[in-house]
């Protein structure tokens, strides 16, 4: 991806995320990128692909770390630690007005957030689960599925609630619902072994 291109997603992912996508106009968002609208319409041909695309960036980001801590961090307990925290950081930018924009209006959009929730975080939750179960520091009962399916379900909750009026206590019970989940995993072990106390 060009320099301009993951500009120009940064800029309209940070005014998504302040004013809801409704309220951004491909005029303010060029004036904020100092950028022609051809130039806009070269890399992003409509509003939609640009939310699409703002959408899979996002994404992106955290399935990355799917590939990377598994294979940097010394047990499944410090993984799933540093997935939350990351997970955490990316959440802040898909906003209650951001998320109930692409419900309503950019449903492509929204679609592949479910989806990857449903296939790759439940996949990579469940996967961090095994891995924890195997290093004798989660659970050894545990239905690794299941409870991948328990976190994934109250996590999209989380997001499709308009529960919180304000962000900030959206992304605490965010850090609160992490900070549970792991807790339930751990065995007495495991419970030695957590450094979030």
């Amino acid at each position: 991806m060009r320099g301009k291109q993951i500009s120009i997603l940064e800029t309209a992912q940070s005014m998504f995320a302040k004013r809801g996508i409704k309220a951004v106009t491909m005029d303010e968002l060029t004036n904020e990128c100092g950028i022609s609208k051809k130039t806009l319409y070269l890399y992003f041909p409509s509003k939609h692909n640009l939310v699409v695309k703002v959408m899979e960036s996002l994404l992106t980001k955290i399935e990355q770390s799917f590939r990377i801590f598994p294979r940097v961090t010394p047990s499944a307990i410090i993984e799933l630690q540093r997935f939350f925290e990351e997970i955490q950081k990316c959440f802040t930018k898909l906003t209650s007005l951001f998320l109930k924009d692409s419900r309503t209006y950019y449903l492509e959009a929204h679609q592949k957030l479910t989806s990857f929730l449903d296939r790759k975080l439940l996949s990579y939750v469940s996967q961090n689960i095994e891995r924890g179960k195997s290093e004798l520091l989660y659970r050894q009962e545990l239905d690794a599925t299941a409870s991948a399916e328990l976190y994934v379900w109250m996590f999209k909750n989380i997001l499709n609630d308009g529960l919180f009026q304000e962000e900030h206590a959206r992304i605490d019970f965010i850090k609160g619902l992490n900070n549970f989940f792991l807790k339930g995993l751990l065995n007495t072990v495991g419970q030695k072994m957590d450094i979030s106390k």
